[in-house]
């Protein structure tokens, strides 16, 4: 298996596994019944409302973030930083901030399967010799490396 071959095989699998993840959400969606709203969680109800605020706080053209759930005054700070260039630019298209955060759960989704996958590849990544199209592991490697 090339290469390229090997990084296609582990896309289709990232893009499975976020799909599967997310497959019960689209469920919900569509459940939903007219004139009601499905907010888009499963779980961790606690954070998911900051998460949306920042979202749309960045919509409205704001940079910065503020916990907007407590009658406290508080600092601009970039906690949740990665969701305001996200609203940012779903803001332009006007898409809401719910779908927002469920386009955030594909994106940081697929980002993070493939970093792991990089991760993984590089670890082992010394060891692998790939010749007329087949992956080998090298012996030849272990020792070179041991010698020198």
């Amino acid at each position: 298996m090339t290469m390229s071959r090997l990084w296609l095989f582990a896309f289709l699998v990232s893009a499975f596994l976020v799909s599967l993840s997310l497959y019960p959400t689209y469920l919900d969606f569509q459940k939903t019944p007219p004139g009601h709203v499905f907010l888009g969680t499963h779980n961790n109800s606690l954070d998911y409302p900051m998460f949306v605020a920042t979202i749309q706080r960045a919509q409205r053209g704001l940079w910065c973030n503020k916990a907007v759930f407590t009658s406290e005054p508080q600092p601009c700070d970039l906690v949740h930083w990665i969701y305001i260039p996200l609203g940012k630019l779903t803001g332009l298209f006007g898409i809401d901030a719910i779908t927002t955060y469920q386009i955030g759960r594909v994106l940081f989704g697929m980002t993070l399967a493939m970093a792991t996958f990089y991760f993984i590849s590089s670890l082992f990544g010394n060891e692998r010799k790939i010749d007329d199209g087949k992956l080998k592991i090298g012996v030849e490697d272990r020792k070179s490396r041991v010698e020198n």
